[in-house]
């Protein structure tokens, strides 16, 4: 079974600041324009717009996952540095109305990835 992000869409709002996202050493998003999600379960999720992200690691999987909360959500695997991860990525493939101007955004798991969150007052979380 595939983990996926919970909690509610309706919390989406944007972050002030720029989320920064590695497997291993390489580099797989970078953004300043990423909006947030508080979930229940995993703290704080960013979506992060598709023109950000470097797909050139990252494969898109044939499994999707249908979420209470935010709809169809595609499910994506990372290969780099020797090593492969599934289920490090999802895109909100087909959102609810309250998620839709979210559509080309994308979810990682930050279990599987580190990311760096630098607020706009320069802090790093």
């Amino acid at each position: 079974m595939t983990p996926t992000p919970t909690g509610s869409s309706s919390d989406a709002r944007a972050f002030d600041g720029s989320v920064h996202v590695r497997f291993l050493d390489t580099m797989l998003a970078s953004t300043g324009d990423a909006a947030m999600i508080e979930d229940a379960d995993h703290g704080r999720l960013y979506l992060i717009p598709f023109d950000d992200v470097y797909f050139t690691y990252l494969t898109r999987t044939d499994a999707s996952v249908d979420h209470p909360d935010r709809g169809r959500l595609g499910v994506w695997r990372v290969s780099a540095g020797g090593r492969a991860e599934d289920a490090v990525m999802w895109t909100l493939d087909e959102p609810p109305p309250e998620l839709a101007r979210f559509g080309r955004f994308v979810i990682f798991d930050g279990t599987k990835v580190s990311i760096e969150v630098v607020p706009a007052d320069g802090t790093v979380v």
